[in-house]
């Protein structure tokens, strides 16, 4: 290994043990603010600011309009680029903001929820937030500075989560839960603001924008059907069902975030930068993205399938009785969730060797499957909805890797096989831990029996099959030098 890969390679080892902790810490905060709200509020409260995430997302997303991925891809950028990116992005999301504020009588009007109104026009503040802070957040990743990233989102997190626990001890209900989201948007654009180098000065140049202007367009378009697919079950739930069932869902898919986000935030974060440099090594482009998969299906899919088989009791000792619905929503999304992880590998890839273009009609093309499927079998119950997004995502992994495995020319077969080997092997330990399970009564007796029996039973496995991602796992914690 010659002194170029060695660089490259501890370089990486820093920037994954921070972006891994900050998101392992992140989500650790979240859970412990999260389960103390959680007690506080009723599945109401949540369902109510549930309807509202949507557009909220939507808005952000294309008021970021793509140049946040485009500022990082691409390889040389100087002030003019960040400048011109800040004001674009400043002047987009003060008119999305003007333009939801009056929308917002519409979108209460859809719910037939008059309390939208005001709320909505609060949460889309983070809008404004938002914006001021896509430049310095490029500079601070193009850079990788992963570490002054990872303390503005902890300090932004505790902050807002004190704020939050806070109103809602004061009696401010769904206001105390919408409160974290723009607490915490508001200090991490301080933060961004404080620790990157970029100023913007009273200049514009149209030039950058053009320049960048039809990869961000691909990556805009892909957003935006992307958050509307991720998210269509809340507005279908409020429109179709009742608040209380967004409120669950809320609930669930919050835990699943909140687990899924320690591995897919931790790869969003490095893996394009990192592939982005060996790019021009087709063989150690190649070579790096073979083991990233390897070592996210080693631990994906245990982490999240545990979690599945856990669910009911998780929910039961965490939050009490009261959530239990939503324990459903819980073990179908993070049934899900590992082959969710591994398709962000894929699209990062993707976008990394610059096929903008095919990360759009993949991602809209799935868009438009799962919303027309959730609109054809909503009638069928809320559990049939869930299980018809998890089926599909699983299935749509084989879209994506087959144009993974076009544009490398790694065989189709290994990455299959890779991702069928964990697959079947965490399937095969979570139902075998299951029935030894079974018989247990006492409630924090069987989670966490659950829990070692799963892990022992597959890490026993991984030894015998000698998993070359247990052992770099090891040598990372007996070796670790960051």
């Amino acid at each position: 290994m010659n002194e170029e890969e060695n660089s490259l390679k501890k370089k990486t080892l820093k920037n994954f043990f921070w972006s891994g902790s900050s998101n392992l810490v992140l989500q650790i905060l979240t859970l412990a603010f999260g389960i103390f709200l959680s007690r506080i509020l009723s599945p109401t409260e949540y369902g109510i600011v549930g309807m509202v995430l949507i557009f909220t997302l939507v808005a952000t997303s294309i008021q970021e309009s793509g140049f946040l991925t485009a500022l990082i891809n691409r390889k040389v950028i100087d002030k003019r680029d960040y400048n011109s990116i800040f004001w674009f992005n400043v002047s987009l999301g003060t008119f999305l903001y003007i333009s939801l504020y009056f929308l917002a009588p519409t979108i209460a009007a859809f719910f037939d929820e008059p309390r939208i109104v005001s709320l909505a026009r609060y949460c889309f503040i983070t809008i404004l937030f938002s914006s001021f802070s896509v430049a310095q957040n490029a500079y601070l990743l193009k850079n990788q500075q992963i570490k002054h990233r990872a303390f503005a989102a902890i300090t932004g997190s505790i902050i807002s989560n004190v704020a939050g626990i806070t109103l809602a001890l004061l009696g401010y209900s769904y206001w105390a839960y919408a409160s974290i989201n723009v607490v915490y948007q508001f200090i991490v654009m301080l933060l961004f603001w404080h620790y990157s180098a970029f100023r913007p000065v009273f200049t514009f140049s149209l030039t950058p924008i053009k320049e960048m202007a039809p990869f961000s367009l691909n990556i805009l378009t892909t957003n935006i059907v992307s958050q509307i697919s991720n998210n269509i079950f809340a507005p279908l739930l409020g429109k179709f069902y009742n608040t209380i069932d967004v409120g669950n869902y809320t609930q669930g898919n919050k835990w699943t975030t909140t687990s899924q986000s320690v591995i897919s935030g931790m790869l969003q974060n490095i893996t394009q930068v990192l592939l982005s440099e060996v790019r021009d090594s087709k063989e150690r482009h190649n070579r790096i993205f073979i083991k990233l998969v390897d070592f996210t299906c080693f631990i994906a899919f245990p982490c999240m399938f545990i979690l599945s088989l856990s669910a009911q009791d998780l929910i039961v000792i965490l939050i009490t009785e009261k959530w239990i619905e939503s324990a459903v929503f819980l073990q179908f999304l993070t049934l899900v969730s590992p082959f969710l992880i591994v398709s962000i590998l894929y699209t990062q890839l993707i976008l990394s060797s610059g096929k903008s273009d095919i990360y759009r009609t993949i991602t809209i093309s799935l868009c438009l499957l799962q919303i027309a499927l959730q609109l054809i079998i909503y009638p069928y119950g809320i559990t049939t909805m869930i299980a018809g997004y998890a089926v599909l995502n699983i299935i749509w992994l084989l879209v994506w890797q087959h144009y993974v495995c076009k544009i490398t020319s790694i065989p189709y077969s290994l990455l299959f096989n890779m991702v069928g080997k964990y697959s079947l092997i965490t399937a095969c330990v979570i139902l075998a831990t299951h029935f030894i399970t079974l018989n247990i009564d006492l409630i924090y007796f069987r989670f966490i029996s659950k829990i070692f029996i799963a892990g022992g039973i597959y890490i026993g496995i991984m030894y015998l099959l000698k998993a070359e991602a247990l052992k770099e796992a090891l040598e990372i914690i007996k070796k670790r030098k960051i």
